[in-house]
């Protein structure tokens, strides 16, 4: 690697064309290199998606790498709140011709006192490949593996929708909203969400939210200043008006072809009854007919979550790849890489 290396702050509103077009090439030519599934934007949405932040994991830092004042490679930091104030989410990615010269090691060396100084006790990168060179790399630098994922791909023309004619249990409405739960349900809602908490993590740190129906409004509120549209559906007893099962979409301006699945929950007591899959499968035929553009779904899944990953399977979903999480603790990283 060149010895002038300089790691600065990206902010997409004021970058120069130039250099939105070179981190542009820079993504892309990354993204088909490290992924066999990669969902690839023209230059437009692209730059309307480095506006567009993920609403859960808190602000967003953006740096770009240069050697000899070439761009070499980005870093993508989620600071997230409250329970994870301990964690920074990290992604480093370098240009496929810049790799194996240390440069990523050298991002990492810089990004690391500003995340400490944000008072960040450990790095985590997640969805990387497993076995690939990112993986590689982490370890290399003294991370360890954290967890195992599986991402998984529901490609719309490839699912016959009789995949989601799932008929509805007895005992059991399904309720559905776009963007703010009905305030007779937000209660029974955040307690059926608090059950996530259960799901299989693996050796992460991060930690899912101690819902309450005010942290409910809040995460409302985050979508809406973020232009995320989150659409959910769940199932209420009808014995007792509650919420017992859930499942999340969200939708993002910057990717109009595409949605992301993201939780779903069955209060264990009400757990082999199909609940899952019903609201999982009505969430399909609901948002299919509201968007029909959408072309395909995308999520990731604990591989210790057979039983989600099964019920995936049930409703035209297929793996992908299989990914990894990674930690380190940064007071121990900044010691080994000096």
């Amino acid at each position: 690697m060149s010895r002038k290396f300089e790691l600065q702050p990206f902010e997409a509103d004021q970058a120069a064309p130039a250099d939105l077009r070179a981190l542009y090439e820079l993504s892309v030519a990354a993204l088909r290199l490290d992924r066999p599934d990669p969902v690839v934007l023209d230059y437009d949405d692209w730059v309307a998606s480095l506006r567009q932040l993920a609403p859960s994991l808190g602000p967003r830092g953006y740096w770009i790498a240069r050697c000899d004042g070439e761009l070499v490679a980005k870093a993508v930091v989620y600071f997230p709140p409250k329970e994870n104030e301990h964690l920074a989410l990290t992604e480093i990615t370098v240009a496929p011709r810049r790799r194996r010269e240390g440069v990523g090691t050298a991002v990492l060396m810089a990004l690391l006192p500003e995340l400490e100084a944000r008072g960040r006790k450990l790095v985590e990168g997640w969805e990387l490949s497993k076995g690939g060179p990112g993986a590689q790399w982490a370890v290399g630098v003294g991370m360890r593996i954290s967890k195992s994922t599986i991402a998984q791909t529901l490609d719309i023309r490839d699912v016959a929708p009789a995949l989601w004619e799932v008929p509805a249990p007895d005992g059991f409405r399904v309720a559905e909203w776009v963007g703010a739960a009905p305030d007779e349900l937000v209660a029974s809602y955040a307690r059926a969400l608090h059950v996530m908490r259960d799901a299989p993590a693996g050796d992460s740190e991060y930690r899912l939210a101690e819902w309450t129906a005010e942290r409910v409004r809040e995460a409302e509120a985050r979508h809406r200043e973020r232009n995320v549209v989150q659409r959910v559906v769940v199932a209420v007893s009808e014995a007792t008006g509650e919420v017992v099962a859930l499942t999340q979409m969200d939708l993002y301006t910057a990717y109009p072809e595409w949605a992301v699945q993201q939780d779903t929950a069955v209060i264990p007591a009400y757990r082999g009854k199909g609940l899952g899959r019903w609201v999982k499968a009505h969430m399909l035929r609901a948002l299919l007919a509201e968007r029909p553009s959408i072309g395909k779904i995308y999520t990731n899944v604990n591989a210790d979550n057979q039983h989600m990953i099964r019920v995936n399977g049930q409703i035209g979903f297929t793996t992908s790849r299989s990914t990894v999480g990674v930690s380190g603790e940064i007071a121990e990283l900044r010691r080994l890489l000096g």
